[in-house]
């Protein structure tokens, strides 16, 4: 049985970010780009599932151990993911970020393989971080970011659409939206 804090944090996380999304939703329908409003916002959904760890997780380093197989996937896990973020998200520079259309729709780099390629990157570290210690609850946690990801994702592509039209909807057709799964979504 999940402890009952941890249970209702999901459930609360989960509304949260339902009704950010819409917010950023209704912004990009009506202002046409992310504001800064937005973008606090979704960032805010990601802080609240970060810190949210502590709830799920029993972070006490003394129970590591960097002898254990686990570890070393876990490491592994979290300083790929990070590289791959850095990667991504550097690809797609200031502009993007804040919402603002660019020349052109970026398919290159790591976008080959991956519509969001910063959101599985960013799974990587999450689930690298739940096996440092890993429980039920660690597993959990990781579904969380999963849910919260899956709504942004959403968010952002119901904008992409509407901003690059065809040549989005081409770019669905060629490229997964997360990785080898989920091609034509």
């Amino acid at each position: 049985m999940l402890p009952i804090i941890p249970l209702v944090t999901s459930v609360a996380i989960i509304i949260l970010s339902w009704m950010a999304f819409r917010i950023v939703a209704r912004d990009y329908r009506t202002k046409h780009k992310l504001i800064f409003r937005s973008s606090f916002i979704e960032t805010a959904i990601f802080f609240i599932h970060g810190f949210s760890s502590y709830i799920f997780l029993d972070s006490n380093l003394s129970t590591i151990n960097p002898k254990n197989l686990s570890f070393t996937l876990a490491l592994t896990l979290i300083i790929l993911g990070l590289v791959a973020v850095y990667l991504s998200m550097s690809r797609l520079g200031l502009s993007v970020s804040i919402g603002r259309k660019t020349q052109n729709l970026r398919k290159n780099g790591l976008y080959r393989f991956s519509r969001n390629p910063q959101i599985v990157a960013y799974f990587s570290v999450v689930l690298g971080y739940s096996l440092l210690w890993p429980s039920l609850l660690g597993g959990l946690w990781v579904c969380l970011y999963l849910v919260i990801a899956h709504n942004m994702v959403k968010t952002e592509e119901e904008h992409l659409v509407r901003l690059y039209g065809d040549e989005y909807r081409q770019y669905c057709s060629q490229t997964s939206k997360y990785i080898w799964f989920n091609m034509h979504s």
